[in-house]
């Protein structure tokens, strides 16, 4: 069902970004007490990395930018 998702997830941003050819702005938004985080856009979420940290990750659902904390 994992896989599923991820495969949906990336679909739904190629159709978009084959539609439409909106630029993504990259936002350096500050975590809670944390440093700023690189937000991912398609298609350069498509990594070995990325998909391995999905798979291993406590979730059903896949989303481009997982939310972090600094600290668990």
């Amino acid at each position: 069902l994992k896989l599923f998702s991820y495969r949906d997830v990336n679909l739904w941003c190629r159709e978009r970004r084959a539609g439409a050819k909106a630029k993504a702005a990259l936002a350096g938004k500050k975590a809670n007490g944390g440093a700023a985080q690189r937000t991912v856009s398609y298609p350069d979420n498509l990594t070995y990395r990325d998909l391995y940290y999905f798979l291993f990750a406590p979730t059903l659902c896949y989303e481009l930018n997982f939310p972090r904390s600094p600290r668990i």
